[in-house]
């Protein structure tokens, strides 16, 4: 246990000991802002429902991949609080090797139920937690999260075959539950998946009862019931948001390029180790989906077993080895995806949301993990001195550890400094302050924009820098704002970034873009001058907006719609939306009173609530850059009022002559339910603990010794 707890932390010890190295990509550019946003509302004892500063606005609640529930991720946040912050991306690097022990641990576990040796257990678990999946996805701290805990649910199906109890059913319901709060729903669906196929095979091949496989399933559900606070607004939000179109997106099935299988046996082979240097690295794909590297001995154990199978013929003897060993193979054809003609098929016939939420590239944790179990079995089959599967086992974490960390897909040269009370990367050209002081010249303060990723985490890291943006980089996107979006972008249909292209539209000035910004070596379009002041700003291509509307303003005219299909057709017939709205489901009787004398004036604004002071002479309508979402009410001068889909993404009200007063408020919709069903979930499993009768199974333990063979090293 000693070697499974040191490994992780030898191998990311330039990232936790020497602050010479960071793990780079998603995890500073993506989870940290959020992090640092979910942070902050707890500094400031609010609530974290309502994200303002990312895409006009967004349900941060509803967003899976946040981890808001992750008991784990909440203990980096409130350790990372305790310097305001200025050290929370530390914390948030320490959970990947924490997590990586745990996957580790959970291995040996699982390896040890099955009759194997202390260190053919031992074996597994280093090869696990130092495996590809670990090594190359550390950027994906939710897919890391993931991984920690799928062993531990096939423990759960193991130790269900052996006796049904209300304790390993509760078990069960806890590790399906931290799966499912991980926020990584495609390395869920992945663990998930393959443990039902384990005990199904289990099931199958007669060494467990059927009924171990209902109680696992039953075990599944509770898990699930506990983890409604997350899944409910999660579910409302895939029918929301640009995940509703992630089925068209991924026709095929994507998965691992073919060349990843290379790695597996020769890891620098495509010069995945030096992926920036054009010169030795030539292949069109991401080099951090190209690494299955999972050891040497675990390779040469893999490729032997087929081999040690044939010349013993004992197959009965060895289910679980033939069974690992099929796993094995079936996680390899998953993890490949769209290059095999039979993961395409089967993929093709899904219907659309179930595969939105599948990403073939995530089978690469199943497939670790089976890897280190197979060559475990094989290695215990092989009768070896107890002396040389000790070496074995210390050789393969010495072997991983050497060819795989310190490498561009799990650490880079640098360390995070801090920039104000949060954390930016070294040599940030950014001047975060400037743009800060001139975004905040009015109240709310002005968006910014984006022609292309100027520089991560900046262009994502709104919510960091607390500098308000138009654009994100959401797997949540709204889809109304999505839609918008693409009527003044160019980019690719299934970006969900979608970068500014036509700086002549209009609706830039609509949503309160105040700066719009571009890396030096870009080429933006010609910037209309009336419109657009260049702007000095550090290293940047900066450029005002002077023509900006502020986020709440009155007009006098309306087009009216009745579907988000129609208003999506009406908006470029909008020539001037500083006079005219696109509005859905407004009375049809509704008209303005032409020309009238009006003011806004914002009274407070705060990320779950917003007041304001309107005055006009005649009938007019309310126009916000703010997102329309589900669980924003209104009232109107104190008496609830309907807050309408405004220019296809926003909302909006009428509002009547004289002297008014709007707030807005947003709580998520089925709140108490779900929260109610968590807190049901977490009862029944109170309940069943209090009452642990064990109803004994079939005996996978009586039989375990014959299956894995009489020789376990």
């Amino acid at each position: 246990m000693t070697l499974l707890v040191a490994q992780p932390l030898v191998f990311f010890r330039s990232v936790l000991f020497a602050n010479t190295r960071y793990i780079p990509f998603d995890i500073g550019a993506w989870q940290l802002p959020l992090a640092a946003f979910i942070a902050r509302c707890a500094r400031d004892h609010t609530m974290p429902f309502w994200d303002p500063y990312n895409n006009c606005g967004s349900s941060i609640w509803a967003d899976i991949a946040v981890q808001m529930f992750y008991p784990f991720t909440w203990i980096a946040l409130l350790i990372g609080n305790l310097s305001q912050g200025r050290d929370l991306f530390y914390w948030l690097q320490t959970l990947i090797p924490f997590h990586m022990i745990l996957g580790g641990i959970f291995t040996y576990i699982f390896v040890r139920r099955l009759r194997c040796s202390v260190p053919v257990a031992l074996f597994a678990g280093t090869t696990y937690q130092l495996s590809a999946f670990f090594a190359s996805q550390a950027q994906h701290l939710g897919a890391v999260c993931c991984g920690a805990w799928f062993p531990l649910i096939l423990i759960c199906v193991q130790e269900l075959g052996h006796r049904v109890t209300a304790r390993w059913i509760v078990l069960t319901a806890i590790a399906v539950a931290l799966e499912i709060l991980a926020g990584f729903p495609a390395s869920t669906a992945v663990a998930l998946i393959s443990a039902m196929v384990f005990a199904g095979a289990l099931a199958g091949l007669g060494i467990t009862p059927w009924r171990s496989v209902a109680a696992f399933i039953c075990g599944i559900g509770l898990g699930a019931c506990i983890s409604a606070v997350l899944l409910i607004p999660a579910a409302q939000a895939s029918g929301l948001t640009i995940a509703k179109l992630r089925g068209d997106w991924h026709a095929r099935g994507g998965g691992l390029p073919l060349q990843s299988l290379a790695s597996f046996v020769w890891p620098n082979y495509y010069h995945v180790f030096t992926p920036f240097d054009s010169k030795l690295y030539q292949l069109p794909f991401n080099f951090t989906f190209l690494y299955t590297y999972c050891g040497h001995l675990a390779a040469l154990f893999i490729l032997f077993a087929p081999i040690l199978l044939l010349l013993r013929g004992k197959w009965q003897q060895s289910r679980l080895l033939v069974l690992s060993l099929v796993l094995t193979l079936l996680s390899a054809v998953w993890m490949i995806g769209e290059s095999t003609p039979v993961y395409t098929t089967i993929y093709t016939m899904l219907p659309k949301m179930i595969r939105g939420s599948l990403y073939s590239e995530m089978a690469l944790m199943s497939f670790s993990l089976w890897v280190a179990v197979t060559a475990a079995l094989t290695l215990g089959e092989l009768g070896a001195k107890r002396v040389l599967v000790w070496l074995a086992a210390l050789a393969a974490g010495v072997n991983l550890i050497a060819v795989s960390s310190n490498r561009p897909m799990n650490t880079v040269k640098g360390a995070y400094q801090t920039a104000n009370s949060e954390y930016t990367y070294v040599g940030d050209p950014t001047p975060v302050r400037e743009l800060q002081r001139l975004t905040r010249s009015v109240n709310p303060p002005l968006r910014i924009d984006f022609f292309d990723p100027v520089f991560w985490p900046f262009n994502t890291g709104a919510e960091m820098y607390q500098v308000p943006s138009a654009i994100g980089d959401r797997a949540l996107m709204n889809l109304r704002y999505y839609y918008f979006r693409r009527s003044f972008s160019g980019a690719y249909y299934w970006d969900r970034t979608q970068f500014l292209t036509d700086v002549n539209s209009k609706w830039i000035d609509a949503i309160n873009d105040g700066y719009l910004i571009a890396v030096p070596v870009a080429k933006p379009p010609q910037m209309p001058p009336e419109r657009f002041e260049p702007t000095a700003l550090g290293e940047l291509q900066v450029w005002r907006n002077k023509s900006a509307l502020p986020r709440f303003y009155l007009v006098d005219k309306v087009r009216h719609a009745s579907s988000l299909e129609e208003a999506r057709d009406l908006l470029p017939s909008v020539t001037d939306p500083s006079t005219e709205a696109v509005v859905e489901n407004l009375s049809p009787e509704w008209s303005g009173a032409g020309r009238t004398d009006s003011s806004v004036r914002v009274a407070s604004y705060t990320n779950n609530r917003i007041e304001l002071d309107l005055h006009t002479t005649g009938p007019s309508y309310l126009v916000t850059s703010e997102a329309y979402y589900p669980g924003w009410t209104a009232t109107l001068n104190r008496k609830p009022a309907a807050l309408l889909p405004t220019n296809l993404a926003f909302r909006g009200m009428p509002i009547p002559p004289g002297d008014s007063r709007v707030e807005m408020t947003f709580r998520p919709e089925y709140l108490a339910l779900s929260i109610a069903l968590s807190v049901i979930g977490l009862g029944v499993c109170i309940g069943l603990l209090a009452r642990n009768s064990p109803v004994p199974a079939t005996g996978f333990h009586e039989v375990s010794q014959q299956i894995v063979g009489s020789k376990s090293g």
